[in-house]
């Protein structure tokens, strides 16, 4: 069974996670290149996506992990454990620095691509099928879940200040700034005029 597809980005690669691997072919042709062990055989190659630039391609399944392979040779460049079940989703974002999962578990993990370390996770429903994507300008990740919810998550930290004042309706008062961001100046931040 065939569980995903992905182009590299000029169109010359496409992969097709099946079985417990991923393989990928030259195009137009459909030569073979080189298929790739997504899940320890588990029989479960659940995702796979090719970064922006085409040089790596991001893999999951019926593991833990995401795994990082060479797009051009099929060469294992890496992995980082996301879920604690199945990693069902994968995309890059648009600059290709972060990678982003969806687990079985509902678990959505943020992997910073260098590092190769989980950077973030963000809430959702548990034990739920979802897919994930980045938008094109990279500033908003979208999560679709198999009960038919979709949550949109902005990364602009505009927003998230803009929503924890409608939240609150107020300034932190200076000496909830001391305690909760120690580390900056006071500064009233909900105020109209710092939005």
């Amino acid at each position: 069974m065939v569980y995903d597809l992905a182009f590299g980005p000029d169109g010359m690669l496409l992969a097709a996670s099946h079985g417990a691997v991923a393989t990928v072919w030259s195009m137009p042709d459909a030569v073979e290149r080189y298929s790739v062990n997504v899940d320890d055989g588990l029989g479960a190659a659940f995702a796979v996506a090719f970064s922006p630039d085409g040089a790596t391609m991001a893999t999951g399944g019926a593991v833990k992990d995401v795994r990082f392979w060479d797009a051009q040779t099929g060469t294992p460049t890496g992995s980082v454990v996301v879920t604690t079940t199945f990693v069902i989703s994968v995309g890059f974002s648009p600059d290709g620095d972060t990678v982003i999962t969806g687990g079985w578990d509902g678990a959505i993990s943020l992997v910073d691509v260098g590092d190769r370390s989980v950077i973030g996770q963000l809430p959702g429903p548990e034990n739920t099928f979802n897919s994930v994507a980045f938008d094109p300008s990279g500033e908003t990740a979208f999560v679709s879940y198999e009960t038919g919810e979709a949550i949109a998550w902005s990364f602009d930290i505009g927003d998230w200040r803009d929503r924890a004042c409608d939240v609150v309706n107020r300034p932190l008062t200076p000496e909830e700034w001391e305690r909760f961001i120690p580390d900056m100046d006071y500064e009233p931040v909900c105020d109209d005029s710092a939005r």
